[in-house]
C-alpha cells in the first residue's frame, strides 16, 4: 500500500507541479505496477495458495532479500542517473517494487519445488514401507498355512483316530473331544487371520456380483450346519455391487456371529435388503442377547490392537471388507431382545424391483 500511495502521489505531483511528466517516469510506473500489485495481493492471496504455512517465512525472506538487493543497488546509482531528488526516490521505489515482487514470486516457486520434493520423498518412503509390510504379511500367511494350520490339522486327525480306537466307555473320550474342539478352533482362527491378510491386500478381481445371490447362498450354508435356526429373507430380485470373492465372507461372518452367540433356541435370523438409485442396504436382525457394551463403540472398527479378542477378529474382517467395497456398516440396535446390523454397499447400476422374494425356512431344509 505504501508503494501504491507513493506512485499515486508522485503521479499527481508531476501532473500538476514540477518537474513535469516524463517518459522515463511513465515507463517506470508501467514496469513496476505489476510487481506492486503482486505485493499488495500477497497479503490477501497467500493463505489461499497451495503452499503450506510453514513455507511463509521462506517466501517472506525471498521477498525481503529481493527488495534489499535491488533497492540498495539502485539507491547507489540514483544520484549518478538523475539530478533531482524526486527522480532518485522514484528509482528507489521502482527497485523496491520490482525486487520485493520478484523475490515473492521466486519464493513461492522455490517453496512449491521444495514441497513437491518432500511429498515425493514421503510417497517413496510410504511405498517402501508398504512393500516391506506386504512381504511380512506374505511370510506370515505362509507360516500360518504351512506350520500352524497344518499342525492343527494333524492334531485334530490324530485325536480323531485315537478316539475311534477307544472303548465307548473310556474316560478319554472327553479329553480327546476337547483336543479336537481346540484344534478346530485354532484352525478357524488361522483361517480368519489369513482372510484378514487378504482383505488388507490390493483387490485382485473386482467385478459385478449379485449380492442377493451371495446372501441366499450363505444363508443356505448356515442352515445346513445349524439345527435350531429359522431364517427370514426379504430380498429384491437383484442388487449388483462391485466386489470379489471375499464378499461371501463378509456376510457369512455376520450370520455366523449371530448364530454362535445366541443364547436361545430357535435362533431367528431376519435379513432384509432394499435398493435405491445408488445403494443396496442390508439389515440383519437376530434374537440374541445383544452385543457387550464394551464392544459397541468400536465393533466394526477396521483397526486392531493386541487386546482384541476372537470376537473382535471376526468383526474387524467385516469392517475391512466393507471399506474394501466403499461401503458402510453400523450397529443399528442391540439389547437383550436382539441385535440389528445395517450394511450399505454402492450399486453398480440401478437394479432391483418392487417384486421381492420372501421365505421362512426352518433349519436343515
Amino acid at each position: 500500500m505504501v508503494l501504491c500511495s507513493g506512485i499515486a502521489a508522485e503521479f499527481a505531483y508531476r501532473l500538476y507541479g514540477s518537474p513535469p511528466m516524463t517518459s522515463v517516469f511513465l515507463v517506470g510506473v508501467a514496469t513496476s505496477l505489476p510487481f506492486t500489485l503482486v505485493i499488495v495481493s500477497a497479503g490477501y492471496g497467500l493463505p489461499k495458495l497451495t503452499v503450506s504455512e510453514r513455507y511463509y517465512p521462506r517466501i517472506g525472506a525471498w521477498a525481503l532479500v529481493g527488495g534489499v538487493f535491488l533497492g540498495t543497488i539502485l539507491s547507489a546509482f540514483g544520484p549518478l542517473l538523475f539530478d533531482d531528488v524526486l527522480s532518485q526516490v522514484g528509482l528507489l521505489r521502482w527497485g523496491l517494487s520490482v525486487g520485493v515482487g520478484s523475490g515473492f514470486l521466486a519464493g513461492c516457486f522455490n517453496a512449491r519445488v521444495i514441497e513437491g520434493r518432500v511429498a515425493a520423498e514421503r510417497a517413496q518412503v510410504r511405498a517402501e514401507e508398504a512393500e516391506d509390510r506386504q512381504e511380512i504379511l506374505e511370510y506370515l500367511n505362509a507360516l500360518l498355512r504351512h506350520e500352524v494350520l497344518n499342525a492343527a490339522t494333524v492334531v485334530y486327525g490324530q485325536a480323531n483316530l485315537i478316539e475311534a480306537g477307544l472303548d465307548s466307555e473310556s474316560p478319554h473320550h472327553v479329553r480327546l473331544g476337547n483336543i479336537e474342539r481346540q484344534a478346530d478352533d485354532l484352525a478357524a482362527v488361522v483361517k480368519d487371520v489369513q482372510l484378514l491378510i487378504r482383505a488388507n491386500e490390493t483387490q485382485d478381481t473386482i467385478e459385478p456380483i449379485d449380492l442377493c445371490t451371495v446372501i441366499s447362498t450363505e444363508v443356505e450354508k448356515l442352515a445346513v450346519r445349524s439345527d435350531d435356526l429359522v431364517t427370514e429373507l426379504d430380498l429384491p430380485e437383484s442388487a449388483v455391487v462391485m466386489a470379489d470373492s471375499l464378499v461371501n465372507r463378509l456376510f457369512s461372518n455376520l450370520f455366523r456371529n449371530a448364530v454362535e452367540h445366541a443364547e436361545t433356541t430357535p435362533v431367528t435370523l431376519t435379513i432384509t435388503a432394499t435398493v435405491d438409485e445408488a445403494n443396496v442396504r442390508v439389515r440383519i436382525r437376530d434374537n440374541g442377547p445383544g452385543v457387550p457394551e464394551s464392544l459397541r463403540d468400536h465393533l466394526f472398527d477396521p483397526t486392531m490392537d493386541r487386546h482384541d479378542t476372537e470376537i473382535r477378529l471376526g468383526t474387524v474382517i467385516v469392517g475391512r471388507l466393507v471399506d474394501r467395497y466403499d461401503g458402510e456398516i453400523e450397529l443399528s440396535r442391540t439389547g437383550p431382545k436382539g441385535t440389528t446390523i445395517a450394511v450399505r454397499l454402492p450399486l453398480v447400476e440401478e437394479s432391483g424391483s418392487s417384486d421381492t422374494q420372501t421365505a421362512v425356512e426352518p433349519s436343515g431344509r
